[in-house]
């Protein structure tokens, strides 16, 4: 904290954290219900909050980017409206839309606390932003945890995250599935959380076996889960959906990572277009099924891969969860947890969310492979850049393989990546 004090001089001042997760398997399929395999980070978010009589709310963030207003002030009324009223107060201060993360935990909460003073909250997260390990996840469930503790409410762990995914959509306007906010709640360090998303059953953490790691490889390329191309393939699933209740009669539950992979590839697969524009898909159904997004007539959607990628997904991370406390000790299945990955990041690319950078990431940790310890990759939560999870042996061969892929990274791409890992 640098500059003018932010906090008034004898009042408290109350801190919640959450971190940042890496997604190892599951990722874009949990809008689908599939199985997600999440791990917590060692970079988390802090928020600060603390309570004032002026019925204002004044955010400050530690971390500002080129151009971010540094501090905001919203008065405390505008907080205490609808979530969509709030959205559109956001929308309209480009400079201020970082602080609808924290300022949006105000919102979500007015059912449980009579505000009656506003609050200074100050922003402090080390966790990436625009690097697909849910740092925005990480500030919305701090957020509220401080917000909530300021005010002498502590809110029970699921109930935190689903209110968490709440802000994202209704404040933020970001059409997210709910594995980020409950890893940011769940997750912890050195274990896979996994999370069946139908719509989110927590299983006990996965300890990763002895000798074995996950690292993440920071691609320095931005993404965001609002962006149009995490927007296009989450709707063409949703189309998808409906175009295979209308073949096989609506058996899914709602979701298509309910399907089976065998009866898909054998039966229905050649029945859905590789592609279909919006105005297609309007004309032979009224609409998607999925409340956070909407078809454009005018767009061009990959109906087939999107389809194809919960239902495959799903068995992917049955399997890596089975296999994987086996791992580090046997090379077989060191090798087919990462063929698992690879084959989860293709399918990535084939829902048009990979990039050339991420790729660049996987395929020379594919090169170098498991003789140096690195047994597989994948692009992570919502693709089109952000970060790549590495599986790989915990040892000094395949640390000093990782760093050497680093230092080579800018020359052949541009751009400059950064390691990241749980517990290094």
């Amino acid at each position: 904290m640098t500059g003018m004090p932010f906090f008034e001089r004898g009042l408290p001042v109350v801190v919640g954290e959450a971190p940042g997760r890496l997604d190892v398997m599951g990722g874009i399929a949990d809008y689908s219900g599939s199985l997600v395999l999440e791990m917590a980070i060692r970079e988390e978010a802090r928020v600060h909050v603390q309570r004032i009589q002026e019925r204002v709310v004044v955010l400050r963030t530690t971390t500002p980017q080129a151009g971010m207003q540094a501090e905001v002030s919203i008065p405390l009324h505008v907080l205490l409206t609808a979530p969509e009223r709030v959205r559109s107060h956001f929308s309209s201060l480009p400079g201020a839309r970082w602080a609808a993360y924290a300022a949006g935990a105000v919102t979500l909460l007015a059912d449980l606390i009579p505000f009656t003073g506003g609050a200074r909250i100050l922003v402090d997260s080390a966790v990436p932003t625009g690097a697909g390990m849910a740092s925005s996840a990480a500030l919305e469930v701090a957020a509220l945890r401080a917000v909530a503790g300021a005010h002498g409410q502590a809110l029970e762990p699921l109930d935190l995250a689903l209110r968490a995914r709440d802000l994202e959509h209704r404040i933020v306007g970001a059409p997210c599935g709910v594995m980020d906010q409950i890893t940011a709640v769940f997750g912890k360090p050195g274990h896979l959380l996994p999370i069946l998303c139908q719509p989110h059953e927590v299983r006990d953490p996965i300890p990763l076996p002895p000798g074995t790691t996950v690292s993440g490889v920071n691609s320095g390329v931005s993404h965001s889960v609002a962006g149009e191309a995490y927007g296009r393939a989450r709707c063409a699933a949703f189309m998808g959906l409906e175009m295979l209740a209308a073949l096989a009669g609506d058996r899914f539950g709602g979701f298509l990572a309910n399907a089976q992979l065998e009866t898909f590839e054998n039966e229905w697969v050649s029945r859905l277009p590789g592609t279909l524009s919006g105005r297609d898909f309007l004309e032979m159904h009224e609409d998607t099924r999925d409340p956070m997004t909407t078809v454009d007539p005018d767009a061009i959607y990959p109906v087939r891969a999107a389809t194809r990628h919960p239902i495959a997904e799903h068995d992917r991370a049955k399997t890596f969860a089975a296999l994987l406390p086996h791992a580090g000790t046997d090379s077989r299945h060191n090798d087919f947890l990462g063929r698992l990955m690879y084959a989860s990041h293709e399918s990535y690319t084939a829902c048009g969310l990979g990039s050339p950078e991420t790729d660049w990431i996987v395929n020379r940790i594919r090169e170098i492979g498991s003789g140096r310890g690195l047994f597989g990759a994948r692009i992570t939560g919502g693709g089109s850049g952000g970060t790549v999870a590495v599986l790989h042996a915990d040892t000094p061969p395949a640390h000093e393989a990782l760093h050497e892929l680093v230092d080579r990274y800018p020359a052949e791409t541009g751009n400059r990546c950064i390691l990241v890992q749980d517990n290094p």
